[in-house]
């Protein structure tokens, strides 16, 4: 939910809220209606609402795409931003990102001193998904490691 209180001089005059599931409400109080306050918060609010869906979003995409990566054997730095870093297992970044650029797909720079990881920005679940399936083509899935006991 969000939740906006307009106000003038310290004085609650409007609020405007959308809940959890989309339901958008909103009230001025009488004498202040007819002067854009109404207005000026339903387009507030319905702006953090859409920044809450970008966000959970590209949180999702972000989790799903380094889970994909590990499931082939391939670690991220842990990521709280909106985009990631996959160590290159050795592998130097420049070339990768030329590889990654001949199959259209761009992703970051490099980041001295981390020439062994790439910068991964979280696009769309299209774009995540063309990367997955790049990342594929360019590094092969690493065997599993196996753990037996001898006796």
């Amino acid at each position: 939910s969000v939740l906006l209180i307009a106000e003038k001089d310290g004085v609650p005059v409007g609020t405007a809220r959308i809940d959890k599931d989309g339901q958008l409400s909103w009230t001025v109080a009488p004498e202040w209606r007819n002067q854009g306050i109404g207005s000026s918060m339903l387009q507030k609010v319905l702006c953090w609402d859409r920044y809450a869906v970008i966000k959970r979003d590209t949180i999702a995409l972000r989790e799903k795409t380094i889970a994909s990566l590990k499931s082939l054997g391939y670690d991220s730095i842990p990521s709280q931003a909106n985009f990631f870093m996959v160590s290159l297992e050795g592998r130097t970044v420049q070339p990768v990102i030329s590889e990654f650029r001949n199959k259209g797909i761009l992703v970051g720079r490099p980041f001295p001193p981390m020439v062994n990881h790439l910068r991964v920005s979280v696009g769309t679940a299209d774009d995540m998904d063309k990367f997955v399936a790049a990342f594929k083509e360019i590094f092969p899935k690493k065997a599993a490691a196996t753990n037996m006991a001898r006796g």
